[in-house]
């Protein structure tokens, strides 16, 4: 009973490490610099989804709505060699357009040219009937560096629209992303800097797991104790049986 136990809880902790290795199935968008087959910026990512609340009644609830077929809008997007900025937009088959505006960032007594940082400035988006836009410096990486997040972002946008309807602000989840720019080592993504929530939610799965390794190393234990005991009891008992012959 306790060595099946054993062999039990072996193979649960085993599908929950497969499980938390998985992946979602990502899409990749690539620009490259003007006339060049050099990219400035990649961006991996999985389903990139909006949470409609444009009709905030109970006829009208919200709905969070798939971007289908995104693509690189080339005619839009921008990337100049030796530019200290780039304008990533993808565009899906309803008009959806998505913007992803990047920029060097200058260090302390030096200039553009020997930057040594980027960041994603602005993300904005337009429905085709409003527009939305978010300016929060989502986060700052190093050259030859990349960003990586395989928990789901969550990017609140306010309406910047002349003419406001009740629609004043949009949510937009990206799930399982990763991005670069400005400059690779091999064409490809570096090394990556992870988002917060991906440290935060890496705890969980290890704190149960080492709890259950714990937990198999014990009924293990109990189990070699117990088979111990029994043999050392037969032993005893043979050993009995032998001396009353005599």
């Amino acid at each position: 009973g306790l060595e099946k136990m054993a062999v039990f809880l072996a193979y649960v902790v085993l599908l929950g490490v497969a499980g938390s290795s998985s992946s979602m199935a990502q899409s990749l968008y690539r620009l490259n610099y003007n006339n060049s087959d050099q990219p400035c910026v990649l961006v991996h990512a999985a389903n990139i989804t909006y949470l409609d609340t444009l009709y905030p009644d109970t006829l009208y609830p919200d709905t969070s709505v798939v971007l289908s077929g995104l693509g690189v809008n080339t005619s839009m997007s921008m990337c100049a060699n030796n530019t200290d900025k780039i304008a990533l937009v993808l565009s899906d088959t309803l008009g959806h357009l998505l913007q992803f505006l990047f920029l060097k960032v200058m260090d302390d007594n030096s200039n553009k040219s020997t930057s040594t940082y980027w960041t994603l400035q602005n993300v904005s988006f337009n429905n085709g009937v409003e527009h939305f836009s978010n300016n929060s410096n989502l986060f700052y990486c190093q050259y030859n560096q990349s960003f990586q997040c395989n928990s789901t972002t969550d990017i609140t946008f306010l309406n910047t629209t002349s003419n406001l309807t009740a629609q004043t602000s949009l949510t937009l989840s990206i799930a399982y992303w990763q991005v670069q720019a400005f400059k690779f080592t091999n064409q490809t993504f570096d090394a990556a800097r992870h988002c917060v929530n991906d440290y935060k939610s890496s705890v969980v799965p290890v704190i149960v797991g080492a709890a259950m390794a714990g937990l198999i190393v014990v009924v293990l234990i109990a189990y070699v104790i117990s088979q111990m005991r029994n043999w050392r009891s037969q032993r005893g008992t043979s050993s009995f049986s032998s001396y009353g012959r005599l």
